[in-house]
């Protein structure tokens, strides 16, 4: 029967490429993208935070009014075009304004990882370099009498406030600020020390450009929304959750706490279609899964192996894919609206990429190094 209902499929073959939106046009630096993106979406949705029970959401118009007055307020500090910023702050809304902020002046962003210790902290932003600091009120306790000093430092609270008497160094840095380099992140590699990466505008752009291809977001009424779950200071949640969804109109939609229920929680109600995540998460939903069917009794088990088995021949060599209808439950969970799950940072186990995709899902395992610009140098569609 199977090898019948194959032939079958094999004969019924579908051309994929219209499902893909068009390819964002290639500019040359990240503000100018960022400019025409902006102003083409105005009142559509970009980003979603739930804090408090209460969702802040901030409209592509908002953002640009944002990042055209913290443009202005860097400016008064004294930053130019191929300064480095130093960002320290945790993911979400106030990360993304003052990034936004950052290539709107002109200036190379440098992103930390606010989950370091302390010292190294301290130690990083030294090496940076950088004209100014940028620090959450979080970050400024966190960091206590481990903030270097000598350097300007600018508390990300609403008014965006220069603190104590330290002047923005106005002395030639040691290394030149180069106005191509859009982003410099810190990476251990195998050494164990870690090493800053400095990556252009044009790379950064053109791996985003690849990210839309490959996930193959689709024409619609409604943009797709991304769980932002990927911090933000890495190279895979900067292009897939900051870079790419703003270029292409997108929601970005960020978790009120990292923890499984918040996650499952926010995918839910604000029917996320496209995940983005480390392989951890998507095993920990396979067992989850896996466990249930397990409890199940017999013929319901062999009824879900066998629609498994249709479902996994019917999407092989065409666009049939029948997992909401077979697997509903599945995907209502994830809140009905949940297509593409893509995987990255380390490798996902061939066994649980399939086992999605034959549940209806389309699963993206990608591969990059933040020396080549980005999360996705290659990536594997199933």
């Amino acid at each position: 029967m199977y090898w019948l209902l194959e032939f079958v499929i094999w004969s019924l073959r579908f051309d994929r490429r219209n499902e893909t939106v068009d390819s964002v046009t290639l500019m040359n630096r990240i503000k100018d993208q960022f400019q025409s993106s902006f102003s083409r979406y105005g009142s559509r949705t970009a980003l979603r935070e739930r804090r408090d029970g209460e969702d802040v959401v901030i409209t592509y118009s908002e953002l640009l009014e944002n990042a055209q007055l913290r443009q202005a307020t860097l400016k008064k500090l004294g930053i130019a075009g191929g300064d480095r910023v130093v960002l320290l702050s945790e993911s979400g809304l106030e990360w993304v304004g003052a990034a936004i902020a950052v290539f709107f002046a002109d200036a190379t962003l440098v992103a930390l990882d606010a989950a370091l210790p302390p010292k190294e902290l301290s130690e990083l932003i030294k090496e940076s370099e950088p004209k100014l600091l940028l620090i959450s009120p979080k970050m400024k306790s966190r960091m206590g009498t481990d903030l270097p000093s000598g350097i300007a430092v600018v508390d990300m609270t609403s008014r965006w406030e220069l603190l104590g008497d330290s002047p923005v160094k106005t002395a030639p840095l040691k290394l030149a600020g180069d106005p191509d380099v859009a982003l410099v992140l810190f990476t251990s590699g195998t050494s164990g020390r870690s090493k800053g990466v400095m990556l252009s505008h044009e790379g950064l752009i053109t791996n985003a450009r690849g990210i839309l291809e490959c996930i193959g977001f689709k024409k619609s009424s409604l943009p797709e929304r991304l769980l932002g779950i990927l911090p933000l200071n890495h190279v895979a949640g900067f292009v897939v959750l900051f870079l790419a969804p703003l270029l292409a109109g997108y929601e970005v939609v960020f978790v009120e706490r990292p923890d499984a229920q918040s996650i499952l929680d926010t995918i839910r109600r604000n029917r996320i279609t496209v995940l983005p995540a480390v392989p951890r998460l998507f095993e920990l939903i396979y067992q989850q899964i896996t466990k249930k069917v397990s409890g199940a009794s017999l013929p319901a088990k062999t009824a879900f192996s066998a629609l498994m088995n249709v479902n996994g021949l019917l999407r092989r060599g065409t666009n049939v894919n029948l997992g909401g209808l077979f697997f509903a439950k599945v995907h209502e969970n994830f809140g009905g609206s949940l297509r593409v799950l893509c995987s990255g940072a380390a490798p996902l186990s061939w066994e649980i990429q399939v086992f999605f995709q034959r549940l209806g899902f389309s699963v993206i395992q990608a591969y990059g190094l933040t020396e080549t610009c980005g999360p996705c140098i290659s990536a594997s569609r199933i």
